[in-house]
């Protein structure tokens, strides 16, 4: 959860270093590497696959002739692009991810048709099947992750505009109704009157995260979550999402909410889990969490290699907690608890940020099944800064039903710290233990 004193937020000096970026694979020529490349270099024992019925299912006997494997994209977002931007941008957006399939097919020895929205692949699972000891369960999922990567990881340059497609990929199984189960149909009428004036707006702001996150431009801040008898003991660091301007660590989490209602945010919180997990190779000793929308927690193909690396180092989950947060609704209760128990199995923890703050999220945690729960102190604060006592232990108690671990966040004094003690807080986190003599936590990359 992000902090407000902006002042603060400019004079912190963060350590966490992000994975490489992706941006050079928007270029379509940088595609013509064959898959086989990069299964040399990934390691996933035939032993993993995903543990929910929505995957298993998706891994059924495709449709088509033995060894092929047919995944339909569609362009989610086209039809509001053209109300918005008028049908000669919507065109160019569906031309330019049209060329970008095109590509893809070549370099994965695929077949392609295109209509309207839709992308059809006809991938030869004789050429991209894992060899050895690799799994044969995971082409499904890894090829749904190349699809909505090249097709839609990267905006549309349109005349002044930067146009982000949302692109969604399924694998159709045998009997599958093509262009029902996995298209968005959007809901308009709940946008209100200026939807366009904010889908303009938001698309601008969301095209300038993906710029900075192919300019490798973000970067990561963090704070440590302290026992609450003890604030020397660091229980893990949280990393939040910044941007480095001007030499300085800007964050950018209020931005997110623009990413998130564009239906982008998957693509955004997968490189932040696997920057995070990359901070976590190069530091044996650190653990760290970082938070994903409650809009991704749902196994989808954005979540492929990320699972796939887990599961090949169960000791680097175990040091990995994934904080859920609720700056917009959970997509599905049922598909966030699959979510939930898929992650818990591979190793890690889980948390709810935001309790009492966020979309339905007492309901949520009752039903989640989450490891810890985080409160935010800030958000029971009276009018005219004095604080509700009678507020949080109750959300402490509630919390401590649910979840073996309890944060109160926004610990701002020594009085803040033992109020949360008193009701019942397992661990503490807020500028009261995160200064900038903190320190570094994350080597400097080779």
């Amino acid at each position: 959860m992000e902090s407000k004193n902006h002042a603060y937020e400019l004079s912190r000096s963060a350590s966490i270093r992000p994975a490489g970026q992706e941006g050079d694979d928007s270029k379509c020529e940088a595609w013509n590497a064959d898959f086989d490349d990069q299964r040399k270099t990934e390691d996933r024992p035939r032993s993993y696959q995903w543990s929910i019925s929505t995957r298993v299912d998706a891994l059924a006997e495709p449709a088509g002739s033995v060894g092929e494997l047919c995944v339909v994209a569609t362009i989610a977002n086209l039809r509001e692009i053209e109300q918005v931007y008028g049908e000669t941008t919507a065109l160019g957006v569906r031309h330019a991810v049209y060329e970008r399939a095109r590509a893809l097919s070549r370099s994965g020895r695929a077949t392609v048709a295109t209509t309207g929205a839709h992308i059809v692949f006809i991938f030869d699972l004789s050429y991209l099947s894992y060899k050895g000891d690799a799994s044969e369960e995971l082409c499904g999922p890894i090829i749904e992750h190349r699809v909505v990567k090249v097709l839609g990881a990267h905006a549309v340059p349109l005349g002044d505009a930067a146009i982000m497609p949302v692109v969604r990929a399924s694998a159709m199984r045998s009997g599958y109704q093509p262009f029902q189960d996995f298209i968005d149909a959007a809901n308009l009428a709940t946008a209100g009157h200026h939807w366009c004036e904010r889908y303009r707006a938001d698309m601008v702001v969301a095209a300038a995260v993906f710029a900075a996150l192919e300019e490798k431009r973000l970067d990561f801040d963090r704070e440590p979550v302290c026992a609450a008898g003890n604030s020397q003991d660091v229980v893990y660091y949280e990393v939040l999402l910044c941007e480095m301007k001007n030499g300085r660590r800007i964050r950018i989490g209020s931005l997110v909410g623009a990413v998130e209602r564009l239906g982008m945010v998957r693509r955004l919180d997968e490189w932040v889990v696997d920057s995070t997990i990359a901070a976590l190779r190069r530091n044996p000793a650190l653990r760290l969490g970082c938070n994903v929308s409650a809009r991704s927690a749902t196994l989808d193909a954005w979540w492929t290699p990320i699972a796939s690396q887990l599961h090949a180092d169960r000791r680097l989950a175990s040091r990995l907690t994934i904080e859920i947060t609720e700056t917009a609704a959970l997509t599905s209760t049922t598909e966030a608890r699959n979510f939930v128990r898929t992650f818990q199995a591979l190793g890690c923890q889980i948390a709810l940020d935001d309790l009492g703050k966020g979309h339905n999220n007492l309901i949520a945690l009752i039903g989640l099944g989450v490891d810890i729960v985080k409160i935010d102190l800030r958000c029971l604060r009276q009018e005219g800064g004095t604080q509700s006592p009678l507020g949080l232990r109750p959300l402490v108690q509630f919390a401590n039903s649910y979840a073996a671990s309890v944060i109160v966040e926004g610990i701002e004094t020594e009085d803040d710290a033992q109020q949360a003690r008193e009701c019942g807080a397992t661990c503490l986190q807020g500028y009261l233990y995160s200064g900038p003599s903190a320190p570094d936590i994350v080597a400097e990359r080779g």
